[in-house]
């Protein structure tokens, strides 16, 4: 009975030291994951801000040629890291396109976002490639026939001229309430779910009723 019982006990500590093992397995699985993810994220931000682009070609799926059916996304570009703010110019002339506002990269590296503050637009694109040499990106747009069709948008380096901002990025200085800045945002969000409680205007008018296509649960993944 004794060496039974102290069988099963062994045993049992056996079975627990592998279940440890694997837990603490799968969780430096899942930190390495992370790590290479935010990796990612940062080089393609790194990348993108390090140089200003120049768009060269649109093609779609089929390596068939459309840039003459999608010129507006043919331009200079220019990205800073700092402030977040970008500037499209026009790619003959240098001029600017009037096009310019607030852009940043997704967590995983894998998308663009623009928030036009001039166009009144916003554009999620999905990056295809990038590195030192080459950024190209999938959105939709036109083909020859004039159907909307799945392009890539490449672009390469430009330093032919220097690219300078038409106007700087206006000062932030309107406040909502305390901001913890020693997490990151996806983490914050990711803890709970969110409830759409209100919405205010600049000056603190509640604006509510006329936008209530903001007002909704959420849920983000962190």
């Amino acid at each position: 009975m004794t060496t039974i019982a102290l069988g099963a006990f062994i045993a049992g500590c056996a079975t627990e030291q592998k279940d440890t093992e694997e837990l603490s397995a799968a969780q430096t699985t899942e930190t390495s994951q992370v790590e290479q993810t935010e990796q990612e994220a940062t080089n393609a931000l790194d990348i993108l801000t390090d140089t200003n682009w120049q768009g060269t070609s649109v093609y779609d799926a089929e390596d068939n040629d459309l840039t003459a059916e999608n010129q507006e996304f043919i331009s200079l570009a220019k990205f800073d890291k700092e402030t977040g703010f970008y500037e499209f110019f026009d790619q003959e002339s240098g001029e600017t396109k009037e096009d310019a506002g607030t852009f940043f990269v997704t967590n995983d590296g894998q998308k663009r976002i623009l928030i036009s503050e001039t166009q009144d637009y916003q554009a999620v694109v999905d990056i295809t490639e990038i590195s030192e040499d080459i950024f190209t990106y999938k959105r939709m747009g036109e083909d020859a026939d004039g159907n909307e069709v799945e392009v890539f948008v490449e672009h390469v380096p430009y330093d032919t001229t220097e690219l300078e901002f038409t106007e700087s990025r206006e000062a932030m200085d309107a406040e909502t309430g305390l901001i913890e800045t020693d997490v990151d945002g996806d983490e914050l969000l990711g803890k709970t779910l969110w409830n759409g409680t209100k919405v205010v205007d600049k000056e603190g008018n509640d604006v509510t009723e006329a936008n209530q296509e903001f007002i909704s649960l959420a849920k983000f993944d962190g």
